[in-house]
């Protein structure tokens, strides 16, 4: 798979550790080869955006000339969301030529996955644009993360879940270490603290903040700091 960057939003290099998701992973892969919108929904903080570029990094044989992924969090105007897309994929300057016109013309090239992150401010500008891109590209593929649906007509929703949870008061340190939720806070933690580990004194409270917090992983990574 040819991984193509934006100049300033690529792909790149992961600085932490990913836990879990197996199966988030497995479904996602299937989706995008059934279905050429899918929009990942989720509450803040569950993982949407970490989640999506482990699935691309993982690499995607249903496009396989190229992915590029447009992060919107801080693309306040709608009016910059077309910019943002021509600018990432390296789409070429023209003045007869709109910018979504202008992405296009390169994203029409082979099957190719375009990746819209954070798109729940910006909603109806992006379901839009990508109507546009998905009329006018036919192999193109295209999959979003927001807080809720674009709402396009085709669009296969797909709701990111918490992280695994031991169950209420586990106290044995095995079955709390085989949940994706207690290592992640233990990864994170130990970058606070290198000696930290999971042991059966401190299990019991380990696995009672990452069951208030619900698996979330940016809560986990927060208390875990």
């Amino acid at each position: 798979m040819t991984t193509r960057l934006g100049l300033d939003t690529g792909f790149r290099p992961s600085l932490s550790r990913f836990f879990g998701r197996d199966e988030e992973l497995s479904q996602l892969r299937s989706l995008l080869v059934s279905d050429r919108l899918v929009t990942v929904i989720g509450a803040g903080g569950v993982g949407k955006t970490r989640l999506t570029l482990e699935l691309v990094r993982g690499g995607l044989d249903a496009s396989p000339d190229g992915v590029w992924l447009v992060e919107l969090a801080l693309v306040e105007s709608p009016d910059l969301v077309g910019p943002a897309i021509a600018q990432t994929v390296g789409a070429l300057e023209d003045r007869d030529l709109d910018h979504l016109e202008r992405a296009a013309g390169v994203l029409s090239s082979g099957r190719q996955l375009l990746v819209l992150d954070n798109c729940e401010h910006l909603l109806e500008v992006v379901a839009a644009a990508a109507r546009r891109l998905l009329t006018q590209c036919p192999e193109l593929r295209l999959l979003a993360t927001s807080q809720e649906p674009l709402g396009v007509e085709g669009e296969q929703v797909w709701r990111t879940p918490p992280l695994d949870l031991p169950p209420a008061g586990a106290h044995e340190v095995a079955d709390a270490a085989a949940t994706s939720a207690v290592r992640l806070f233990c990864d994170r933690a130990r970058h606070a603290i290198p000696t930290f580990d999971l042991t059966a004194d401190n299990v019991g409270d380990v696995v009672a903040v990452c069951r208030q917090l619900d698996g979330l992983p940016l809560a986990l990574e927060l208390a875990a700091a």
